[in-house]
């Protein structure tokens, strides 16, 4: 019996030995897991064998067992590095810059293709930050924010950066920044590949200015064709304007001259004696008058027609000189006042004093002056008032206002009475006679001494109309 316990003994030794000479690889994964499987099996080849098996078989069957499991460590070492060492390769060959920084964003490596593009060697950039090395000096420092926020939530960052090389010039670069994690989820390392990509973005920046060249030339084309486009629809809606106002100014012109005429005529053929009527000495005077107020209306109509073709075709000229104005004013005031008291209006002059004469065409101021007022009376109702005022502005310029408590003018239609054939009332109902040439003269008679006319005007309140002209144009007394 003790030959056997002692041979038992050496065996149990020898097993021990066994194990203890693979404690070393227990630590790895493999191994651990091969350890328990082993163990297991002799577990259950005891519990199985009812003590059948000494523990020689047991020893060997775990020697058995383990051999295995170290072939398939070695075996998977040989793999990883294999694996390693193509990784290597392709770093080292890869077109790309390629980048790995712990995490702290120090650098742990550049492959050769970083140091081609960079201009540095690597034992110059080891251990220090990308931002120390390659950011361009006065980069704004907003341009990297994004890529911090990405990276301190765990995701990849993509994008365009400038960076620099040794010698100072700047490439473009599309970037991809990516964390690496370890098992528990913190980050390791970061590893970044940038792609050269000068060219493109060169050739883009100049796509994009030809595109901003081409697209605010076409803008501006655009916007002159509307000018023209506005131009032209407002060429045709003037001369569709002036069209109608023609055809209404033949038809008003044709009742302005057949009016006279046909008054010239009836009391011309009474006066002769026509179907031998007799006719006391105050009806001769009387139609006499009539004639005359009728054909004196008529060279009015005439003269303003004529004064406008003169205008128009620029053969209008002035005759100035100094004359006296005070004097040229009384004298129109006078000869319109029956006209005014026969509309039932009341006229009031209010002129300064220091305004006796005035260098003008006197002929045209008198017009300028009778056409106001011959307007005023014309849209005052009975009953109404007219008022003249003449003096000096606030920059001692010469005005004559006529201002009146009648029918007035809307204030869209102001612009259009100063154009030639248009009266105020046709807008909405002729009502008085004349050739609608009266403002529109009045206007372009003031230009011409260097002045302007302007028109206030309300619907049922009135209207002022003046005539400013250079205070140049005045002798004070």
């Amino acid at each position: 019996m003790a030959p056997a316990n002692d041979g038992r003994g050496k065996t149990s030794d020898g097993a021990a030995a066994i194990v203890a000479s693979l404690g070393a690889a227990v630590s790895k994964p493999l191994m651990r897991r091969a350890v328990i499987v082993v163990f297991t099996l002799i577990l259950a080849a005891t519990l199985m064998g009812g003590g059948r098996y000494g523990p020689g078989t047991l020893v060997l069957l775990f020697g058995a067992i383990t051999g295995y499991f170290l072939y398939l460590s070695e075996r998977d070492a040989e793999e990883k590095a294999q694996r390693n060492d193509m990784l290597t390769v392709f770093l080292e060959n890869v077109a790309d810059p390629i980048e790995v920084t712990d995490n702290q964003a120090r650098l742990l490596y550049v492959n050769p293709a970083y140091e081609r593009k960079s201009g540095y060697r690597q034992d110059e950039i080891i251990g220090k930050t990308p931002g120390q090395m390659f950011r361009p000096d006065g980069a704004d420092p907003e341009t990297y924010r994004p890529i911090s926020e990405a990276l301190d939530r765990g995701e990849e960052w993509r994008g365009e950066l400038p960076q620099k090389k040794k010698d100072g010039t700047i490439w473009q670069a599309q970037a991809s920044i990516s964390p690496v994690f370890d098992a528990a989820g913190h980050i390791t390392h970061l590893v970044a590949i940038k792609r050269d990509i000068s060219i493109l973005v060169r050739d883009r920046d100049l796509l994009e200015s030809l595109i901003h060249d081409r697209t605010r030339e076409l803008t501006h084309e655009i916007e002159q064709h509307k000018r023209t486009e506005e131009t032209l629809i407002l060429a045709k809606e003037e001369a569709e304007l002036a069209s109608r106002a023609k055809t209404e100014f033949l038809a008003n012109v044709s009742h302005e001259l057949r009016t006279p005429l046909n008054a010239v005529i009836g009391f011309s053929e009474i006066l002769k004696g026509v179907g031998d009527i007799n006719l006391s000495n105050d009806k001769r005077e009387e139609y006499a008058n009539d004639i005359f107020n009728s054909g004196s209306h008529l060279l009015r109509v005439i003269n303003e027609i004529l004064d406008v073709s003169r205008i128009e075709a620029g053969k209008m000229t002035l005759s100035e000189e100094i004359f006296d104005f005070q004097g040229m004013l009384d004298t129109s005031v006078k000869l319109m006042s029956g006209r005014v008291a026969d509309a039932g209006l009341s006229l009031t002059v209010d002129s300064a004093p220091e305004i006796s004469t005035l260098f003008a065409d006197e002929t045209k101021v008198r017009q300028i002056f009778l056409n106001l007022l011959a307007n005023a009376a014309k849209f005052t109702e009975s009953g109404g008032a007219v008022k003249v005022t003449v003096g000096l502005d606030g920059d001692d310029d010469f005005f004559l206002t006529v201002a009146d408590n009648g029918i007035g003018i809307a204030e869209d239609h102001i612009d259009k009475v100063v154009r030639p054939f248009i009266q105020a009332d046709n807008i909405m109902t002729r009502r008085q006679e004349g050739t609608g040439l009266g403002l529109y003269l009045c206007k372009r008679l003031t230009e011409m001494h260097g002045g302007e006319l302007t028109i206030e005007s309300a619907l049922g309140v009135g209207t002022s109309v003046t005539a400013h002209l250079p205070g140049l144009r005045v002798n004070s007394a």
